[in-house]
């Protein structure tokens, strides 16, 4: 009965490193550690407690080895794929990253009926800072502004540096209230922050432009992105350190317009 129920460890074994290798699995939940730690302790109970031959034992103990080794391998590609999808200054999502997952929540929200949402931001005469006070205070106002989208939204969603002083924030199951509230949340905290230049401190703001999927119809990333985009210039050409949210609609005659619902179109002014 031993070596049979062995044999079956050792087969999980490799069933486990199977989707361990997967694609698909290196930005998976944890499910994959969990089994492999409760099979690491269920081994760990069987050498304590069962009477085994020398040679069951010790095939016993390669297969703790061997299950150790896919949890290894497993944590490594874990963190491969997390230094591959994050921006090496501000340690938020990368430009790569955000592609696909905009792509993959986007598709979701179409087949399932969910609202999704997308914001931009743009640091406000970033050039400006460059220019007065250096290129390191400019790095220090990158890492507040992503400081500030971390702190602001919850834990499901994914805060994103997309290209110099350009960030996104992909919001899953988010209304229009909801977004709103933190589009506000995040402009006030990048408000507040202070940002050492030298012997003084120095405020920053950004604009935002967002557009909410409510799950209706059909829409592509590159079209939620263009509104989005839109939409942030509408900020920054209203006196920038606002935000401008539309919902996406399609009109039914001409099925390739994008609009925003003008009642549930809102600038905030701080």
């Amino acid at each position: 009965m031993h070596k049979e129920y062995l044999d079956k460890l050792y087969q999980e074994i490799y069933s486990l490193e199977k989707r361990i290798i997967r694609e698909d699995n290196l930005n998976s939940d944890k499910y994959l550690v969990y089994t492999l730690l409760d099979k690491i302790e269920e081994v760990d109970s069987l050498l304590k407690n069962s009477n085994f031959n020398k040679y069951n034992w010790k095939y016993l103990k390669l297969t703790k080895n061997k299950y150790s080794l896919s949890l290894s391998i497993f944590e490594l590609i874990q963190s491969l794929s997390k230094s591959r999808d994050t921006d090496y200054l501000t340690t938020l999502y990368n430009r790569l990253f955000f592609e696909k997952t905009l792509s993959r929540e986007l598709d979701d929200a179409i087949k399932f009926s969910l609202p999704l949402s997308l914001l931009l931001f743009d640091i406000d005469n970033f050039k400006l800072i460059n220019d007065n006070y250096g290129h390191d205070v400019g790095d220090i106002a990158l890492k507040e502004v992503a400081l500030a989208l971390k702190e602001s939204i919850r834990s499901n969603d994914y805060a994103c540096r997309i290209g110099g002083e350009e960030f996104a924030v992909i919001l899953k199951g988010s209304g229009y209230k909801q977004t709103s509230i933190i589009a506000k949340r995040i402009l006030d905290n990048i408000r507040n922050k202070k940002i050492s230049a030298g012997d003084k401190y120095i405020n920053i703001t950004s604009s935002c432009g967002g557009v909410v999927y409510l799950g209706r119809g059909k829409v592509s990333k590159e079209e939620l992105f263009k509104l989005a985009d839109i939409n942030l210039y509408k900020s920054k050409r209203e006196g920038k350190d606002k935000f401008y949210i539309s919902v996406w609609v399609r009109k039914q005659a001409t099925p390739s317009t994008l609009v925003g619902e003008e009642e549930k179109n809102i600038l905030y002014k701080s």
